[in-house]
């Protein structure tokens, strides 16, 4: 088995390159460079004191693409509530 080793420089590029694509393809909407902003820091932040490391690349996409779902859902539920109070002020 060829494992990848998240802390080599090429490679950890590319894998960020990756997961970034990735989140961006998914998630309608979101910006790339913010993307690639929250999936570096991320990584790095994992691999700083990961103990087995292999799972980095997993995690910084699993915890970036929930950070921005749940922000994202926070968005929508606001300019929804700036509709209704909107709609509401239109009928009063």
């Amino acid at each position: 088995m060829n494992v990848v080793d998240p802390k080599d420089p090429v490679k950890k590029a590319r894998l960020k390159a990756s997961i970034a694509a990735a989140i961006v393809s998914e998630i309608g909407g979101s910006s790339p460079a913010d993307v690639v902003e929250r999936v570096e820091k991320e990584y790095e932040r994992l691999l700083v004191g990961a103990v087995v490391s292999a799972h980095i690349p997993a995690l910084t996409g699993g915890r970036v693409m929930h950070a921005l779902r749940v922000l994202f859902k926070g968005r929508r539920a606001a300019s929804g509530m700036v509709v209704a109070h909107a709609a509401i002020a239109e009928a009063g």
